[in-house]
């Protein structure tokens, strides 16, 4: 059913008041002022003053009592935001009491961190033991300051408990620490004092010569005491360290009798010191220690002793050996065998088997076990182990005792503990790379021995010797050298030796390592060629048909004598009378000679540089001759000497004209195939000189020569010159042996520093760096008058 339609009804009009202007108030009177209405006026502004602080308090109150109803609402409901967090209804970071926790937690962390950290920072820091308060707080306000960084209420809610505690603790440990350091201080300072005071009575004792005086001593101990213990000092830590001090002082000064202190009863005490549990065990550690000391010191002296003995021992065996290897039948004298036997019961034993071994005649040396001898001197072997080898006779002959016996001397002292030339470390540096340098290789990888080190070759083992020989000369010459002088001089000399391995060297003498002789022989080479055309010079022309020459041997049997030019007649006399043959006889052997160098055509082949001096003399080195390799095997010693005017050697008597091998160079010489006049030669200046001259190198082949770096076209290699030894020889009896060899009619004088090279080639004599000018100067004399043939 439709409800009707209300009907509006009008509102009544407003009733307005009509009001008419009046002009008719009166103002009353302003009172008078009374004190009364001054405390009015003045509670008013009071009024306004505590109207504004009530406000703010209300409204201080209000934003409290918001804070404390909305922690009391999380309180209230932790549970539900904790498990909306759980269910993830609520992020985590929108949890007022996730995040709160959350926070808290990592300050706490990080207080737990900053205490460890602390700890760490102040065990290094270096005020600890300074006793400073000042630098102290200095040092935990920049720890705090420089640590806590985060400004939020909840992360400080966590770390603030860990900071007061570290402070406080901080505070209590410096405390504690500083008061240790200023007492540990003071005590170590009164123990320092009565150590002092035990040197100064020991010195005391020691200047007086008659000894310390203990009891002086123990009363400035005493009175040390009184002045530390009125000082502060607790008396069990001053009697601890005095105790401790006396028995470290009598194991300093091996002084048993500063022990015997601590039988003694200090002031105020009933006891002896000895009879405190504590003291009594330092005292005995004391004791042990002592007796330890005592037993060391005489193992040391007996050390010292034996190896005094042992010194003494192979001073005197050395002797003697020398002396047997001077003169194997020589009389040792019986008091130096007495002495030597104090050492070493066997040594009249030892010494009759080396004069045995030296003396036994026929019976010759292993070259082999020489050249290894040589080595394990290199390598260490001593003295005694070349008497060891003498006496089992593995050593025969006089000069190579010597040599082995000189050689070890020299390497044990360059060996030296602590001062040896080669002991440094640049030298064994050098050493290890030389070997590696001149190793073998295998497609250019090194071939290693056992030990996984370079196998030495006999390049390298020279190599090595080349480099110890001038480091040990340098030594010698220069004793008092400082480490720094003889470290730079072994490298200078290592620098030079790896310089001469891998260079490229003249055929004759290519090799991996090329030494001081090969380069000496081969620049001596080029100087004797001048020399040797010198000598030449006066003979006849030969091969250019200005006087006969070739063309008077070019028919089918010898010219007669006098149809050959005047000059060439009277040449072939002289020559014919010093070979002691008939001038027909050494005509018809110029004749084969000359045949034998005919070419197809019938003409002479003139040897090339031929030209500017008949005969020629090739390019050779210290111990040069002609070279006669293409004159025939007959001609033999007649036209070795063809060039010079040496006299025939007389015939070896009988006696001393066996000659005698020497392996002094680590080889025994092939003697065999030397020339039977120069055999005889030698023969008779053994009988001349009146003993054996053992001669080291003799004839030697093509390969035998390479090896041993000699000359191309070396008189060695025509079985026409020895070296002889005369390592043992002084230089007096060498001077009389050059003279002697003169003499004799050897031409070629080469005067070594331990052997002396003869032969008949031209009159001629050089030094150990084959040139004349390098002759020692105690030879020079006679050298010289050798050469113009006054001797």
């Amino acid at each position: 059913m439709a409800r009707e339609p209300i009907r509006e009804i009008s509102a009544p009009s407003a009733i307005q008041g009509v009001a008419q202007p009046v002009n008719n108030y009166v103002r009353p009177a302003e009172p008078a002022p009374s004190s009364l209405h001054a405390l009015a006026e003045g509670m008013a502004e009071f009024d306004r003053g505590l109207g504004a602080f009530m406000e703010k308090r209300r409204a201080k109150t209000d934003e409290a009592d918001k804070i404390r109803a909305e922690a009391l609402f999380n309180k209230n409901n932790s549970m539900g935001w904790a498990e909306a967090v759980r269910q993830g209804k609520v992020p985590a970071h929108a949890s007022p009491i996730f995040m709160q926790s959350y926070k808290s937690a990592q300050g706490n962390l990080a207080g737990i961190q900053l205490r460890d950290k602390f700890t760490q920072e102040y065990l290094q820091w270096g005020g600890r033991n300074a006793n400073d308060p000042a630098a102290f707080q200095t040092f935990l306000s920049d720890f705090v300051a420089r640590n806590v960084q985060s400004d939020d209420p909840d992360v400080l809610r966590g770390l603030n408990p860990h900071v007061q505690v570290l402070t406080s603790d901080a505070y209590a440990t410096f405390s504690s620490e500083s008061a240790k350091s200023v007492y540990g201080g003071a005590v170590t300072t009164r123990a320092a004092i009565v150590n002092r005071t035990v040197d100064a009575a020991n010195s005391a004792g020691l200047g007086s010569g008659t000894g310390t005086d203990y009891g002086a001593l123990w009363a400035d101990i005493e009175q040390q005491r009184r002045e530390s213990l009125a000082a502060g000092i607790r008396k069990e830590d001053l009697d601890r360290e005095l105790v401790a001090t006396l028995t470290t002082k009598a194991v300093e000064l091996r002084d048993p009798a500063i022990l015997d202190l601590l039988d003694r009863t200090l002031e105020g005490d009933t006891v002896a010191l000895k009879d405190y549990p504590d003291y009594r065990d330092m005292k005995a550690d004391a004791i042990i220690k002592l007796e330890t000391i005592g037993r060391q010191q005489m193992v040391d002296r007996d050390r010292t002793q034996e190896k005094r003995d042992k010194e003494r021992e192979a001073e005197l065996t050395v002797g003697a050996t020398r002396l047997l290897a001077s003169d194997p039948n020589a009389e040792i004298p019986e008091p130096l065998i007495k002495e030597l036997e104090k050492y070493n019961p066997k040594a009249r034993k030892e010494l009759a088997e080396i004069r045995k071994s030296l003396g036994e005649a026929g019976v010759y040396e292993d070259p082999r076990r020489i050249l290894e001898l040589n080595r394990e001197v290199a390598e260490g072997a001593t003295r005694e182990d070349i008497l060891h080898a003498a006496r089992i006779g593995q050593i025969r002959s006089p000069q190579t005792l010597t040599t082995l016996l000189d050689r070890a001397e020299k390497y044990q002292k360059a060996r030296r503990e602590g001062g040896g030339i080669l002991t440094g470390q640049t030298a064994r540096r050098f050493t290890k790379t030389i070997t590696e340098r001149t190793g073998p290789t295998d497609d250019g990888l090194p071939i290693l021995d056992a030990f996984g080190n370079s196998a030495i070759t006999d390049e390298g083992l020279e190599a090595i010797q080349d480099f110890e020989a001038a480091l040990m000369r340098w030594e010698d010459e220069n004793p008092d050298a400082s480490l720094i002088e003889r470290e730079e001089f072994t490298n200078k000399i290592g620098e030079m030796i790896l310089g001469r391995i891998n260079v490229e060297a003249p055929p004759t003498y290519a090799s991996k390592y090329v030494g001081e002789a090969d380069m000496a022989r081969e620049a001596a080479a080029k100087a004797q060629e001048a020399a040797d055309r010198e000598t030449t010079r006066n003979l006849p022309e030969a091969g250019n048909g200005t006087d006969g020459g070739p063309e008077f041997y070019s028919g089918d049997e010898p010219p007669l004598l006098d149809t050959l030019p005047q000059n060439y007649q009277k040449l072939i006399e002289e020559r014919a009378a010093d070979l002691d043959v008939t001038p027909e006889e050494y005509n018809g052997v110029l004749w084969r000679r000359a045949r034998k160098n005919m070419n197809q055509d019938g003409q002479p082949e003139v040897p090339q540089g031929a030209q500017d001096g008949g005969l020629v003399v090739p390019d050779e080195q210290g111990d040069i001759g002609p070279d006669l390799e293409n004159w025939g095997e007959e001609l033999g010693g007649l036209i070795d000497r063809a060039v010079s005017t040496p006299r025939r050697a007389p015939e070896a008597p009988r006696g001393l004209a066996a000659l005698v091998p020497s392996s002094r160079r680590g080889r025994a010489p092939d003697l065999d195939n030397l020339k039977p006049e120069l055999k005889a030669g030698i023969g008779a200046l053994q009988e001349a000189w009146g003993q054996e001259l053992p001669i080291v190198s003799g004839f030697r082949d093509a390969k035998r020569n390479r090896k041993a770096g000699g000359a191309k076209k070396s008189q060695h290699m025509h079985g026409n010159a020895v070296d002889i030894d005369v390592s043992h020889l002084s230089h007096d009896q060498r001077l009389d042996l050059i003279r002697l060899a003169s003499r004799q009619g050897f031409t070629g004088i080469g005067v070594y520093d331990n052997s002396l090279h003869l032969d008949y080639g031209a009159r001629r004599a050089w030094g150990p760096s084959y040139h004349a000018e390098s002759v020692p100067q105690w030879a020079q004399a006679s050298i010289a008058e050798h050469l113009q043939g006054q001797l």
